[in-house]
């Protein structure tokens, strides 16, 4: 007989759920459907797992790990030194998200995430 470990009641077939051993945003791919019962997961999702996702989104979405749902998502960092925004994509490319024009006397620099947004900054 298998018993929640959260709050112990008697794990069967209508409170059974599956549980990641390691944190699914971090790549667990490994789970169990005897260790938790479907509310103590259901709980653990919405205040534990949620949080420590978020804690480590940035590193998973450096190494792009891979998830059993969903995909890698990206985030984005504010570069303090020019207060250009970026978005950082799976694997650790960083896309500006608005295009960056600097001048220097007469020598224009142009970041743009992508060659249509670049054509539609020189276009202007």
């Amino acid at each position: 007989m298998d018993r929640c470990y959260v709050c112990g009641v008697e794990i069967v077939a209508e409170n059974q759920t599956d549980e990641h051993i390691f944190l699914n945003a971090l790549g667990g791919h490994l789970t169990s459907n005897k260790l938790i019962c479907k509310k103590c997961n259901s709980d653990f999702g919405k205040e534990i797992d949620t949080e420590l996702s978020k804690q480590f989104k940035c590193i998973a979405t450096m190494l792009n790990i891979q998830r059993d749902r969903g995909v890698v998502q990206p985030f984005d960092v504010v570069d303090t030194v020019d207060n250009t925004l970026y978005s950082y994509e799976p694997g650790g490319k960083p896309i500006p998200k608005i295009p960056v024009i600097k001048q220097v006397e007469n020598h224009y620099t142009i970041k743009a995430s992508n060659k249509k947004q670049g054509r539609e900054v020189l276009s202007r």
